[in-house]
């Protein structure tokens, strides 16, 4: 990590550790840096690239198995993670208790492996898009499926393979969407196993690049609390 970025979490840490109310938000706050190659770092491969470094380091995290195992401690099983939300520079809350809302979104009884919205930007060209029926990788996932961390994991190989984005974009959503409907990377038998599992919500709404006022949208949608978009207003 530079300097800068040391730096940079000094000041996150101790903003967090000053504020009582906002530090017993939190059980721990931890700083991954995805140490790309210059040549990585840099939209649009560079998201993509962090998304599954991310991933690649959950899977290593001592809280993301089986919450009944007797390995655990009482503690540990009260801080074991199930799910986590994935919330990307442009995307903007637009009420209050948002927090509480995606709490609530992770918490509905059933099974999940992706959960957040499709695009909604009211554009029917879009229909024609190979990936148009992808959920935006704003959105929360299970993290305590290991076959769901060893899908990704083949989906990040997939897109390392795709070294001129031509059939993913260098889009780790649209990879995600693309790889699961791919019958020679993914059988029938696994897509009908695991098509439930991807879900879409109205607490978020993707509008990618099209200019949008999420006050309005908000009042317009009582259950959307996100807005996600290149060109969201206020």
């Amino acid at each position: 990590m530079t300097a800068d970025g040391v730096s940079l979490v000094r000041v996150l840490s101790d903003a967090v550790a000053a504020d009582p109310r906002v530090a017993q938000c939190f059980a721990s706050v931890r700083f991954v840096n995805a140490l790309l190659a210059e040549a990585d770092d840099a939209y649009p491969r560079g998201p993509s690239k962090m998304f599954f470094k991310l991933f690649a380091t959950l899977r290593k995290h001592p809280l993301l198995h089986d919450a009944r195992s007797t390995a655990l401690s009482k503690k540990d099983i009260r801080m074991h993670h199930q799910a986590i939300f994935y919330m990307e520079p442009d995307n903007y809350p637009c009420r209050a208790f948002w927090l509480d809302r995606l709490y609530e979104e992770a918490s509905i009884p059933g099974d999940f492996w992706m959960r957040g919205s499709i695009l909604r930007d009211g554009n029917p060209t879009v229909a024609d898009y190979t990936f148009s029926e992808h959920i935006n990788g704003n959105a929360l996932y299970r993290v305590d499926d290991s076959a769901f961390l060893e899908f990704l994991s083949r989906v990040s190989m997939e897109m390392d393979a795709d070294t001129d984005g031509k059939r993913y974009l260098h889009s780790y959503d649209v990879a995600i969407d693309l790889v699961r409907r791919n019958r020679t990377l993914f059988d029938w038998l696994e897509f009908t196993k695991t098509a439930s599992k991807f879900q879409f919500t109205e607490t978020i709404q993707n509008w990618y690049r099209t200019r949008v006022n999420a006050t309005q949208l908000c009042q317009e949608n009582d259950a959307t609390y996100l807005v996600h978009g290149r060109e969201v207003l206020f």
